[in-house]
């Protein structure tokens, strides 16, 4: 008997190993029907919070029938553990409401914690206060209603790392009071994402990340929607490092700053991005109807190094704080502020025609400590009688003393022509056949010294625009996020497309899925087109060019 009960254990411990998993256990809360004194079965459900939160161990979901929770508190005395999360999800996707109470999601070295299908509204102080906290996942939860006691960061997050936040939205659209708030604040943190997410009304930055340690960052902010029309949407800061921001909408960013309850910002400018940092990549997001959609400028003296902004898409700036500004404005306050930085292969076009003035800028700089930039292949411009794509305020040219040829930044092959959008009415900025953008992007960057035999090392002159996925360095990993798979021609003339699968950015190497051949100097594309090269802007027609005009082309005099 005894070995019959040592060989039941034996089995028991090797499943557990073997899985990895714990034994875990379903739990049910109902407000409405609920009794903390019940077993917590679907049939017997807790009812309050406070229950679920002193009692799951890792492995555990407790699923939260409909019904409004009245100052209810997520705040679970146990951490999960890889593998096996500690869950709170709404049951079958029924409508859970937390309303009022001070705090609703309250963090503190707390790991592998998911909440999904919830939404929290009106809180006393904040929605969330989440602290040294990695591994947490939220999904699909909805973050509303600011009353006049909460704090300047109504969401909060601070040193949390491999955070994962899906399919959620904040918003602050049913503010009264004067108060300014950064929405939703997400500070030092590394290898996190946030992926299909919205982010609303706020009186001052709808997302904020301006705080960080030295080397935080590999974040990635993809397929989200920006719209704070009060002011900022997306600000970054310094030493924040190494951000994918791909894939998103900017819009209507500042287009009602003098409507926002915070008087202090009326008439003042609104970015929709707003960035300070080092090695970001900014990628096929679309901007329309923003204030300015993007401000480069120093929030810590860090200054902006490095960055690859390429493949965007910007259109019919509004303008509403009365700004000459369209689509991108770089402010050099401090030496050496903006350097070693790519804009290319991108769209600026059209001002809101109510707000045209003679002296409108597409893209405004201001300093000394703009040097070693890299701005080609991009059109800027727009249509109507009065104002211009502006480096400098004379009409069609870009003055070489405002451009600081001295020091050595780029300007070549940048275009003043209409880019042909489908339909601009209803925001489909894809390409009309005969746009002067289709086929009309350069290469990304270039290999350095060819192989003859097959390699999977490849040698670039730059591999900071590249994104490993789920590889080294980024570490990535949701399916739906996936690493570049870039495109170039192999020594026998025939297309490579390879996965990126690792990183070095000291060697200046990417390790490639499959072996390839190349030769010096081969152009690097970041992924496959369509047509014989890539489409200026963020997305690639399906067909190739034919110029119903001759573009024109900027000059530097």
């Amino acid at each position: 008997m005894k070995r019959f009960y040592f060989l039941i254990f034996i089995f028991l411990l090797s499943t557990i190993l073997f899985t990895g998993k714990i034994q875990a256990a379903n739990y049910y809360l109902d407000t409405l029907r609920g009794n903390d004194k019940n077993s917590g079965g679907l049939n017997a459900p807790w009812e309050t919070f406070s229950k679920a939160n002193s009692f799951l161990k890792p492995g555990d979901t407790v699923f939260i029938r409909a019904g409004t929770y009245t100052s209810e508190q997520i705040a679970p005395f146990s951490s999960g553990q890889e593998g096996n999360y500690i869950t709170y999800e709404s049951y079958h996707k029924e409508k859970v409401i937390i309303l009022g109470g001070k705090t609703q999601i309250s963090l503190d070295n707390k790991d592998f914690v998911k909440i999904k299908g919830i939404v929290f509204r009106s809180p006393k102080y904040r929605w969330a206060t989440i602290l040294n906290s990695n591994n947490l996942i939220i999904v699909s939860c909805i973050f509303e209603g600011i009353t006049t006691s909460m704090q300047y960061n109504p969401f909060y997050v601070d040193n949390c790392d491999y955070a994962q936040f899906i399919d959620s939205s904040w918003d602050g659209s049913n503010q009264i009071d004067d108060s300014q708030h950064d929405m939703a604040a997400f500070n030092r943190m590394s290898h996190s994402f946030w992926l299909r997410c919205n982010f609303g009304f706020a009186t001052h930055d709808s997302f904020s990340a301006k705080k960080a340690n030295p080397g935080d960052g590999f974040n990635v902010v993809m397929n989200c929607t920006f719209e704070n029309p009060w002011r900022h949407g997306l600000v970054t800061g310094d030493p924040y490092q190494n951000w994918l921001i791909e894939g998103n909408t900017f819009k209507n960013g500042g287009s009602e700053v003098n409507s926002s309850p915070y008087p202090g910002d009326h008439g003042r400018i609104s970015s929709t991005i707003k960035h300070d940092g080092k090695n970001f990549i900014i990628r096929n997001n679309t901007f329309y109807r923003n204030d300015i959609d993007l401000t480069f400028r120093s929030l810590s003296g860090g200054g902006v190094d490095g960055l690859w902004f390429y493949h965007n898409t910007s259109y019919n700036q509004k303008k509403a704080s009365g700004n000459t500004i369209g689509g991108l404005a770089i402010y050099s306050e401090v030496e050496n502020w903006v350097t070693n930085s790519h804009i290319i292969n991108n769209i600026f076009w059209e001002f809101d025609g109510a707000l045209k003035k003679s002296y409108d800028f597409q893209i405004y700089v201001k300093g000394d400590g703009i040097k070693r930039n890299r701005v080609e292949y991009n059109i800027f411009g727009r249509t109507g009688s009065v104002g211009h794509y502006r480096w400098d305020i004379d009409d069609n040219e870009i003055k070489a003393s405002i451009l600081n040829i001295q020091r050595t930044n780029s300007w070549a092959n940048n275009l003043e022509s209409n880019p042909l959008f489908v339909d601009t009415n209803k925001h489909d900025f894809k390409l009309k056949m005969g746009s002067p953008a289709i086929d009309a992007a350069t290469n990304i960057a270039l290999t350095k010294g060819g192989v003859e035999s097959p390699s999977k090392t490849l040698v670039c002159n730059n591999v900071r625009w590249a994104f490993s996925g789920n590889y080294s360095p980024w570490f990535i990993n949701h399916s739906d996020i996936s690493a570049d798979r870039i495109y170039f021609i192999q020594r026998d003339g025939t297309w490579a497309e390879r996965e990126v699968r690792s990183i070095d950015y000291t060697k200046q190497t990417i390790k490639l899925d499959l072996p390839a051949t190349w030769n010096d100097s081969t152009p690097i594309y970041y992924k496959k087109f369509k047509g014989s090269a890539p489409d200026i802007g963020a997305f690639e027609s399906a067909s190739r060019s034919t110029f119903l005009q001759p573009p024109k082309k900027l000059v530097v005099k």
